[in-house]
């Protein structure tokens, strides 16, 4: 039996939906992680895609011949990776503010794997992004994401995807992603620097005294002392930005 043109469109649509979302999904922070395993992400995508697709199923016209399909479904892999990958950019800013954490503390060599990204991170690093994710969700900002996949259909249309302004926002969102690490490392970074300064000065005037031994375990006391009393409005501070990048994608 062959199946209805009408039926035949549906399952199109739904799997053009479903390319856009599971791509996106693969790169979310939070849902995203190497943590979570590939099924539990696939089905994550699956569920947004039966209730999305009735909404956006109209935006993909009537169906077409195979090379147009193709087509499509090319475009909407790319646009899902494009959402998914903005969004873990503006995020690498936690892992960015930890690395110059562990630089300035002397724990820079110290790194460990890393499951989520499936590479070496930082303690800080790990420390931060973790401590990010588990702040996104309790904000409320993993409703934000979603609505912003589900916008996703009117500010970048089937087949309306553009690689010049696609390589234009994710520029300005790298440059989002580094300031807002260097605004959240300044602190320690500061009082890293002063430490060192005082250190230095201590093993002038004190030529007997092992300053390396000294500053290490102090320099590292003070800037978890730091990070303790500036982690609450440092990612508070961090989820307003993301916030207003996200927002890029509307500009």
């Amino acid at each position: 039996m062959t199946p209805s043109p009408l039926l035949a469109g549906e399952v199109t649509v739904f799997f053009l939906v479903f390319a856009r979302l599971g791509s996106a999904v693969m790169l979310l922070p939070g849902w995203g992680e190497g943590g979570v395993p590939v099924r539990v992400r696939l089905l994550f995508a699956l569920v947004l895609t039966v209730l999305l697709e009735p909404v956006v199923a109209a935006r993909y016209g009537a169906p077409r011949d195979d090379a147009a399909v193709l087509g499509l479904l090319f475009g909407e892999i790319l646009i899902g990776t494009l959402v998914g990958f903005a969004v873990r950019l503006l995020w690498s800013g936690l892992q960015i503010a930890g690395g110059f954490v562990a630089l300035h503390t002397g724990l820079a060599a110290a790194s460990l794997f890393d499951p989520r990204q499936g590479t070496q991170d930082t303690v800080f690093g790990s420390f931060l992004t973790t401590t990010g994710i588990a702040a996104l969700f309790a904000a409320g900002g993993d409703r934000y994401v979603l609505a912003l996949l589900a916008e996703s259909w009117r500010l970048l249309p089937p087949g309306g995807f553009d690689a010049a302004s696609a390589l234009l926002l994710l520029d300005r969102l790298a440059a989002v992603a580094w300031r807002t690490a260097l605004a959240l490392a300044a602190p320690i970074v500061a009082v890293a620097l002063v430490t060192q300064l005082a250190m230095g000065l201590l093993g002038r005037l004190v030529p007997g005294i092992q300053v390396l031994f000294v500053a290490l375990p102090l320099q590292l006391l003070v800037a978890l002392g730091v990070l303790a009393l500036t982690l609450g409005v440092g990612l508070a501070a961090f989820l307003r930005r993301f916030h207003e990048a996200l927002d890029l994608f509307v500009s």
